[in-house]
């Protein structure tokens, strides 16, 4: 028997009740510009003809769900006893040029519209707290667009009380 289950869209979620933590991932980023799209940063990450292919052949634009692949990959290797050495260097080649395309393409500070990173930084305020799996720079300026200190309410965990940097 195989069970269904139902996904309540994003308005019954917020409706039904208070979230305290908030997990905020890729798709806040693309909210705000579409230069964090995978498909876009594919587009400009530099990659050859062998590893496009690879993101063909697994039916996706996404690098994790790729680098994912390749470390159980490599991980199948080892245990069969086969070479990993070409999967480990194509893992690392995907990894550097997502961060490359990252680096290169991230939308610049002044080109990102006031109202977006506004919103961005409100839904940042409803939570207790909030955890960023995204590359880029959008959480952290959301947070610094009141005071570059952060404050209160929100800490970027750099700056202490006193407002002095704290590199642990």
């Amino acid at each position: 028997v195989v069970k269904r289950y139902d996904i309540a869209d994003w308005e019954t979620i917020e409706r039904s009740r208070r979230w305290p933590f908030l997990l905020v991932g890729n798709g806040a980023s693309c909210a705000v510009s579409d230069c964090f799209a995978y498909t876009k940063l594919l587009s400009v990450s530099g990659l050859g003809a062998d590893d496009l292919r690879l993101f063909k052949a697994l039916g996706t634009v996404n690098f994790e769900a790729v680098l994912d692949y390749l470390r159980v990959a490599a991980l199948v290797c080892e245990q069969v006893g086969h070479d990993e050495d070409d999967v480990h260097l194509r893992y690392e080649r995907i990894r550097d040029a997502l961060i490359t395309a990252i680096n290169d393409h991230h939308i610049a500070w002044s080109a990102i519209p006031v109202g977006p990173l506004e919103r961005y930084r409100g839904v940042l305020l409803e939570h207790e707290a909030t955890w960023c799996t995204s590359y880029d720079l959008l959480s952290y300026w959301a947070v610094m667009a009141e005071s570059p200190r952060g404050n209160k309410r929100i800490g970027d965990c750099f700056w202490t009380d006193d407002g002095t940097f704290d590199p642990t």
